[in-house]
């Protein structure tokens, strides 16, 4: 049972890092993005909502420009520096997960749309996260699956992902490639720990999820 967790966990939280290794990550405007994808989906955005949205969008930017100028003050400060790496894993982007600035803007975003485009955006979100895999991944699936995380261990695995993307970074070092055998141990233990911060049922999940995915691609 160890080890189908462990290949599951590998391919949820690994394998779609390693997707967007090839990817263009150009930026694009947001907004662009939320119409570009509604209106795909036959729901796009009336005028009035591109109108709010912009302006929702603005003030995401502001108070980004602000909290980056308040961690800059901070990396001058005694121990400063220490405390914007430790809080490095929580950063999110204009598409992020919950809490902080990110989650804020979700709300704001969804008090905009109709129900139709809330019902695409959220799959929007959703099909992001899994793509993007780490906790917030692994956060989702367990959700949709019925086994949440509480509070506590939620956490305790944000800890422990923190602390896996800060030595994945020491890793890399500035030549930014990693030696194969020190990333695969690196690896290897960071899921070991996570495993054994889920309980039965969440593995157990972690199992099915697998077993269900592997099924709908054989049809």
């Amino acid at each position: 049972m160890k080890r189908a967790v462990w290949i599951s966990l590998a391919l949820l939280i690994f394998l779609p890092l390693l997707a967007q290794r090839g990817e263009d990550f150009r930026r694009r405007n947001p907004l662009e993005q939320v119409q570009n994808m509604l209106t795909e989906a036959g729901v796009p955005l009336s005028a009035a909502q591109q109108e709010t949205l912009q302006t929702i969008m603005e003030e995401q930017r502001r108070a980004f420009r602000e909290q980056f100028r308040r961690r800059r003050q901070e990396g001058g400060q005694e121990g400063g520096g220490e405390r914007r790496r430790e809080r490095g894993g929580e950063r999110r982007g204009a598409f992020g997960g919950r809490g902080g600035i990110g989650g804020a803007m979700q709300e704001k975003i969804r008090g905009v749309l109709t129900a139709q485009q809330i019902e695409v955006w959220d799959n929007y979100r959703n099909q992001q996260i899994r793509r993007r895999g780490g906790f917030p991944a692994l956060r989702l699936m367990l959700e949709e699956v019925g086994a949440p995380l509480s509070s506590e261990r939620a956490e305790l695995l944000q800890t422990e992902f923190r602390e896996y993307n800060q030595q994945r970074r020491q890793l890399r070092g500035e030549a930014e490639q990693a030696d194969p055998a020190k990333l695969q141990e690196l690896e290897g233990q960071h899921l070991s720990k996570v495993i054994k911060l889920l309980d039965a049922e969440q593995r157990r999940a972690l199992i099915q999820s697998r077993r269900k995915a592997r099924g709908q691609q054989s049809d």
